[in-house]
């Protein structure tokens, strides 16, 4: 990181992401959760809200209720950067039924026609305008033919269907095919095999309560930094004094960045950080690294979504 000015931070105020309690931890988690068949993505997240006493909950991309797999859970403040996780690609494995017995090589031919960028309407049960919209498949690989059945994994933007994803190849195929079979196993950078179980969360969650031992809880729920740094998104460091102005909704000035990434440019999605290491807002680069690192007045950014709650540190 290019440092602007030394500065340090007041320790009565804010928290070390990774020394808060159990509290302020769940003010600020992440759950990977490994959803199984049956329930809907709403009822899972409120059988959660339910558990933890949480006020707020929400997920990073809904599932049927019968598709199993990755379900991204945003607790509490966290719930402010859905956004910014759910818009990462999705990983799916389906099993698809098509209505005649093919050729191998015919299913091949027809399934890497879907690979780039393609129209779909959501389906009539969506939670969306039922509008055609353009998203991109980065990736199909068959892995298994069994007579009518065809297992393959699809790499995907977000907002793709999958269902009609099906529906469309075996109208290419001109025999008709449904899908059988869905998982999510990857969303974003959360795959399955970190995922966690309702019923793990529920355990951890009674050994806490009755023991007062965090270890299990805190290896389920992550915090929202520790996530956000995983996507590498690039960084302001700002002073104490200017975090609260922020959380008001200011914008970010030059006088008040501490460090930033280098290679920042205009225009550019960031995140502004405290010294400690807390997430205070999402924001907009006005200006690239370079001009941020050698300004001594004017706006480095403007501030899009506050994520830290006002008052956590004071006016100074």
């Amino acid at each position: 990181m290019i440092t602007k000015q030394e500065s340090v931070t007041n320790e009565k105020y804010g928290t070390y992401p990774e020394k808060r309690s159990v509290e302020q931890f769940l003010n600020y988690g992440v759950i990977n959760l490994n959803k199984p068949q049956g329930p809907t993505s709403h009822q899972t997240v409120a059988w959660i809200k339910d558990m933890l006493g949480l006020h707020k909950i929400s997920h990073t991309g809904t599932i049927d209720p019968m598709v199993s797999g990755v379900l991204v859970v945003m607790l509490n403040e966290s719930v402010k950067a859905t956004e910014l996780i759910g818009r990462e690609e999705k990983e799916y494995v389906a099993l698809m039924h098509v209505h005649k017995q093919l050729p191998k090589e015919m299913i091949e031919k027809s399934v890497v026609k879907f690979v780039g960028k393609i129209k779909q309407i959501p389906p009539l049960k969506s939670a969306v305008a039922r509008r055609e919209r353009v998203r991109e498949i980065m990736d199909i690989k068959i892995l298994e033919i069994n007579g009518k059945d065809v297992l393959f994994k699809v790499r995907c933007e977000a907002g793709t269907y999958i269902r009609r994803l099906v529906d469309d190849i075996g109208k290419d195929l001109k025999c008709g095919a449904h899908m059988a079979e869905l998982r999510r196993t990857r969303a974003g950078i959360f795959t399955e095999n970190e995922s966690h179980t309702m019923h793990q969360l529920k355990d951890a969650w009674e050994i806490y309560k009755e023991t007062g031992d965090e270890k299990a809880l805190r290896q389920i729920i992550k915090p929202l930094e520790e996530v956000l740094q995983t996507l590498k998104i690039k960084r302001l460091i700002v002073k104490d004094s200017a975090v609260n102005k922020i959380c008001n909704g200011a914008a970010v000035g030059v006088n008040g960045v501490v460090k930033l990434d280098e290679n920042i440019k205009k225009d550019e999605k960031i995140l502004v950080m405290t010294l400690k290491g807390e997430i205070v807002a999402a924001a907009t680069a006005l200006m690239g690294s370079a001009e941020i690192a050698k300004s001594v007045r004017g706006l480095a950014a403007k501030t899009d979504r506050v994520l830290m709650r006002l008052n956590t540190y004071p006016y100074m």
